[in-house]
């Protein structure tokens, strides 16, 4: 069974698992890295 554990252990990814509106069945999403905010500085 995939689970947000797995595929971050598995992958690396992270994920995030919704239910799909339409079918009412699971919904795994992926967090791409490129999303995650990183900290800055106002110099």
């Amino acid at each position: 069974m995939l689970t947000e554990d797995v595929v971050r252990d598995v992958f690396g990814l992270e994920c995030s698992v919704i239910v799909d509106p339409v079918s009412g069945r699971p919904l795994m999403l992926p967090i791409g890295r490129h999303r995650v905010m990183e900290p800055f500085s106002v110099r």
